[in-house]
């Protein structure tokens, strides 16, 4: 019984129970201490859940509220990378919850099929949030679980890459990977790789550690070229160069055993190759784009030449239109052509008047440079000059 008395810390066992995998505590049952359960959820979603405590601890686990820092040293889950795994992993992103008569630890992203994971659970730390006796501090005990592979259909493609010309200035900052279906997160390193002319790999191109930059629905991976080594005067610049070379041909390769977010691979591998040109050092200029005009009393779409091409993700968000009273037109723009065009079609026929396009000074092209400002300035002979470009571009429907 669990009640009052203080437990010893439990040794672990893998078992297969009704088709999900539980790690579960063996041995004496009248002194099982805390037990870890692996349990099937809806699709490929699982739970990772601590059973036995007493009533008494689990009110004062949810009263008490524990950060997740606190959660991670009592109970936590890690990626296996080996089976000489030296616990370099940081434990995966989950939330903790008390319910019922178990704490559940609910990772972010579902568990992946074919991978091992491992469990470890910290008596002493969990004894300290409990705070009330009730659990021996003994040593930290860990078990370690493979989840199930399935065999699973391959239907994820990789949709594009932005920028999509065959053409990038050498001081591109960042690549845009679009995807048909959510994808697993944590490996895009593993998978993405920029070649050379001649197939050799560009090493430490992107930009490692962190959290991977994805979209909220996990189809659209931002993936960013080391900053210091595209900045000059920077000392990853003057060590390692710049990743691209002004008149050198390179190749994005995405290769198949990426996993989207049900553990499959990627329908296919992917590759864009692309030329390289000259830095660019210059802002986004709204005062030379052009705009072709609808006709009044039509739903065509506004048409605005840019002049070069810009961020894929901000140019569908940056620009809008007004009226000539500054009311803003409901409809929809859109890049195309390599995003160096945008074009915006009104839910509502236009009408006769004047209208402006207004410009976020936020909007960057592919070098990072945005409207207000250049990404890499050379402050050791000029000061930046504060932005005296126009945000707005007028047009006339008749």
């Amino acid at each position: 019984m669990i009640g009052g008395s203080r437990l010893a810390a439990s040794m672990f066992a893998v078992a297969l129970v009704g088709g999900g995998l539980v790690a579960r505590a063996v041995g004496d049952d009248r002194n099982a201490g805390p037990a870890v359960h692996v349990v099937d959820g809806a699709g490929s979603a699982r739970t990772v859940e601590l059973r036995g405590l007493s009533t008494a601890a689990l009110r004062h686990l949810a009263d008490r509220a524990p950060s997740t820092k606190e959660w991670q040293e009592a109970f936590a889950l890690f990626v296996v990378d080996s089976p000489g795994d030296d616990n370099r992993r940081p434990a995966v992103m989950a939330t903790y919850t008390v319910a019922g008569d178990r704490v559940a630890l609910t990772p972010r992203f579902p568990l992946t099929p074919g991978v091992s994971y491992r469990t470890r659970l910290s008596p002493a730390a969990l004894a300290g949030l409990i705070g009330n006796g009730e659990l021996a501090e003994g040593p930290a005990r860990e078990e370690r679980f493979t989840i199930p592979s399935l065999r699973l259909d391959r239907t994820t493609r990789v949709l594009g890459v932005y920028p999509t010309g065959g053409r990038v200035p050498a001081n591109l900052l960042r690549w845009y990977i679009e995807f048909s279906a959510p994808m697993e997160a944590g490996s895009a390193l593993e998978h993405v790789r920029l070649l050379d002319a001649s197939g050799r790999e560009v090493p430490q191109a992107f930009l490692a550690g962190g959290e991977e930059l994805w979209s909220p629905d996990r189809r659209r991976l931002t993936l960013l070229f080391d900053p210091g080594r595209v900045k000059r005067g920077i000392r990853t610049n003057l060590e390692s160069g710049a990743p691209l070379i002004e008149g050198r041909r390179y190749r994005l390769a995405i290769d198949a055993d990426w996993r989207d977010g049900r553990g499959a691979g990627l329908a296919s591998g992917f590759d864009h190759p692309f030329d390289v040109g000259p830095d660019d050092r210059t802002s986004p200029d709204p005062g030379r784009w052009i705009a072709a005009a609808p006709g009044a009393g039509t739903r065509d779409a506004l048409r605005i030449s840019l002049n070069e091409p810009l961020d894929h993700a901000l140019l569908g968000r940056m620009l809008s239109v007004a009226d000539e009273a500054g009311r803003t037109v409901a409809g929809h723009g859109v890049p195309g052509e390599g995003d160096s065009t945008w074009s915006f079609v009104p839910d509502a026929a236009w009408a006769p008047g004047m209208f402006a396009v207004h410009t976020d000074t936020t909007l960057e092209d592919l070098a990072g440079n945005n409207v207000a400002r250049v990404f890499d300035a050379d402050v050791r002979r000029h000061a930046p000059a504060p932005a005296t470009r126009p945000t707005r571009l007028a047009f006339r429907v008749r």
